[in-house]
């Protein structure tokens, strides 16, 4: 979904994005998804894959995968 990105990010955008809608929609902690927010930003690849996921919106990124897929 995301040629132009390292295989790293290209792998967890989709990761992540489920990632931001369990932890706010389903197990209501916001507080376990800023900690992992949190811990990814001092890893480039991981960091700029929730950059997109931000950019792009977790919601829009999940639809447009299943699309695909």
């Amino acid at each position: 979904m995301f040629p132009e990105e390292e295989l790293t990010v290209q792998n967890h955008v989709v990761l992540h994005a489920a990632h931001e809608l369990l932890y706010l929609n389903t197990l209501e902690a916001p507080e376990r998804l800023t900690r992992e927010r949190e811990r990814m930003k001092k890893f480039p690849d991981y960091n700029r894959s929730w950059e997109i996921v931000d950019e792009r919106g977790a919601e829009a990124i999940l639809n447009e995968f299943i699309a695909r897929y």
